[in-house]
């Protein structure tokens, strides 16, 4: 679970990340936790000022798939990392200068997104 209050922040110019307690917990970018589900919604983003914010493991070890599932549209950094060997998915719309997306699977953002330079990979078959 991520608790994260007005009171709490996180300051860097360097990366921050946010990976799931276990490797096969999902993360919802967007929303709130659920059982299950590693939540981060836009509010609680907004309490993270980095250069980078990275979902997800350094080396996308965590297996859980990725939904962004509402709109994220991010101040406090200006980079956004997405990383799992799972898929990554949603229609919430992302509105960020740079996304990164490593995923072991899907990759299918189907929101109104809003990117200046964007990098995708995914090591599925084809």
């Amino acid at each position: 679970m991520l608790s994260i209050a007005s009171t709490s922040t996180a300051k860097t110019s360097g990366v921050v990340t946010v990976a799931p307690a276990t490797a096969s917990q999902q993360v919802n970018l967007g929303a709130a936790d659920s059982a299950g589900v590693l939540g981060l919604s836009s509010a609680e983003a907004g309490y993270i000022t980095a250069g980078t914010l990275r979902l997800g493991a350094s080396g996308g070890t965590n297996s859980g798939n990725i939904t962004v599932s509402a709109a994220v549209s991010p101040t406090t950094f200006s980079t956004m990392a997405l990383r799992t060997s799972g898929a990554v998915s949603g229609t919430g719309a992302v509105t960020i200068a740079n996304l990164g997306v490593s995923a072991g699977g899907d990759i299918n953002l189907s929101g109104q997104n809003n990117v200046t330079t964007l990098a995708m990979t995914t090591s599925k078959a084809t």
